[in-house]
């Protein structure tokens, strides 16, 4: 005896039609709403009921009732099927994308009695879009600065070298003051560079005990005399500083971020009403040194807050929209967080949290410039396509007593090492037709024992495939722009490496610290 066939009912069909993860739309005619699937309720975020006794109103908003009514249903009366990607309502009134395909329901004689709908939102395949395009525009981005940093640091490191030079004769002290202030701006310069680059790569900041405090208090000095030109009030709520604790990082990096923040906060009450009160407060709690900087500015409007540390986000017309993707980033590598909040009525604060040094802290120091074990003058290799390195380099080593041998191309430098013998190489690495690494594979096959005597100079601090080469290869690495201590340094710890064959491998010396 066959089974009986049990006829579908309508609550078979419902029950089907509540599994699909799709939303569903029955209409009628007029576009009214009759059914209603949970994946429609949860797309938007709305009960069944209100749906249905709101009808469209409830889901899209007034462009998108527009669209449906006189775009997708006449299509779908004439063609079947209508499409559309347009915006839905959630539960917060906020637009969402969503695509929506409708085709018409027929009766017995083929007459179009309604509709059905089915919806997609398309909130996080437009998200993972957004972040492609954006990881796209870093790599892009990265790639160009990394260009940048060899084409600036080049410059200022001559600038930083040859101030250095001039300071060792004799001149006056005014001269010398000036020299000293142009080797510091030429140092923030390149500072300014890498953090550029730390937006696209990662950077481990320095590790020094910092009070911050006096950090804030240098910005302020920056910034005092223009804050009172624009009738901004500045109010200083600071700690004591015996009190407050002292926090680990980068000073120059903590430096940047408050004066981003302050910057701008002093932007948004200048633009909004020409004047107001900057106050910047600095507390203790928890283990934590807690930065307020706070405006009387218009605050932030509520539809860009998850935009604002975007980076490329801007709503200034000649912002770069980094400033604060690069505060964010530095306060989360030292271990802390930035956060917003706008005032009661307007205003905005941001703070943010670092975590207090431990009592067994110890910091990070640059490497130790051994004592030179003799008096002995090198014969120095240096390779370099830039005339004006070639001189500072020329200069450097003769103040440290070596003799330097000058090549501006690996192509003239390779024979040389048949014909004669050389002590150390310093070798740039972006150089035309043969570049640095290239040339290291020369020396492996050629000349394998000078590849331990080569110091690789770079102006790129951050590429993270570079760093990788140095470490597995265990090459001396001097970062630009250097002074002539660092180099006698990473000459003496190379040699130091030469005779002593269980010293550690990899060793980089950054010119400047970053």
């Amino acid at each position: 005896m066959s089974p009986q066939i049990r006829e579908p009912s309508l609550q078979h069909f419902q029950k089907a039609l509540g599994l699909i993860q799709n939303g569903l739309l029955l209409q009628d005619k007029s576009g009214c709403p009759l059914y209603i699937n949970q994946a429609l309720c949860h797309i938007f975020g709305a009960a069944e009921e209100d749906i249905l006794n709101e009808g469209l109103t409830r889901l899209f908003p007034a462009d998108s009732i527009k669209t449906i009514k006189d775009k997708i249903l006449p299509e779908t009366l004439r063609f079947g099927v209508g499409k559309a990607e347009l915006d839905g309502i959630n539960h917060e009134g906020e637009r969402f994308p969503l695509s929506i395909s409708t085709m018409t329901v027929e009766d017995d004689e083929d007459d179009a009695v309604g509709f059905v709908s089915v919806c997609k939102d398309l909130s996080e395949e437009r998200e993972f879009q957004r972040r492609k395009l954006h990881s796209e525009k870093l790599a892009a981005v990265g790639e160009m600065l990394a260009g940048v940093a060899h084409e600036l640091n080049n410059p200022l490191t001559s600038v930083v070298g040859f101030s250095e030079l001039l300071l060792r004769k004799r001149v006056s002290p005014e001269i010398k003051r000036q020299l000293r202030r142009i080797s510091s701006e030429a140092i923030r310069t390149s500072k300014i560079v890498q953090n550029l680059l730390s937006v696209v790569r990662s950077h481990k900041p320095e590790r020094i005990l910092v009070g911050v405090n006096g950090v804030i208090q240098n910005v302020l000095e920056l910034k005092s005399r223009q804050l009172h030109f624009d009738n901004i009030r500045l109010v200083r709520r600071l700690s004591d500083d015996q009190t407050l604790p002292k926090v680990v990082g980068d000073y120059q990096q903590l430096l940047e971020v408050f004066l981003n923040l302050i910057n701008n906060a002093h932007q948004a009450m200048s633009a909004d009403r020409g004047k107001g009160t900057l106050t910047i407060t600095t507390t203790s709690n928890d283990g934590a040194v807690i930065i307020r900087i706070s405006d009387t500015g218009p605050g932030i409007a509520k539809k860009i807050q998850s935009k604002l540390f975007q980076p490329f986000f801007t709503t200034k017309p000649d912002g770069s929209g980094l400033g604060l993707n690069i505060s964010q980033k530095i306060i989360r590598e030292h271990g802390g967080n930035v956060t917003f909040e706008n005032g009661r009525d307007r205003g905005t604060s941001f703070i943010i949290c670092l975590p207090v040094a431990s009592d067994a802290f110890e910091p990070s120091s640059a490497p130790e410039i051994p004592k030179s074990r003799s008096s002995r003058s090198l014969k120095i290799m240096v390779l370099d396509d830039e005339e004006v390195i070639l001189d500072l380099q020329y200069h450097l080593l003769n103040q440290l007593g070596h003799e330097p041998h000058l090549f501006s191309s690996a192509s003239e430098a390779l024979p040389a090492l048949n014909e004669q013998h050389f002590d150390l190489i310093l070798a740039d690495i972006k150089m035309p037709r043969i570049n640095g690494f290239k040339f290291y594979k020369h020396l492996e096959r050629q000349h394998p024992q000078m590849t331990q005597r080569l110091i690789f100079i770079t102006g790129d601090s951050l590429n993270q495939k570079n760093n990788h080469f140095f470490s597995e290869h265990q090459i001396h690495v001097l970062y630009k722009p250097f002074v002539l201590k660092q180099l006698e340094a990473i000459i003496e710890n190379t040699l130091e490496k030469q005779s002593d064959p269980n010293s550690e491998s990899a060793h980089e010396t950054k010119g400047i610290p970053q």
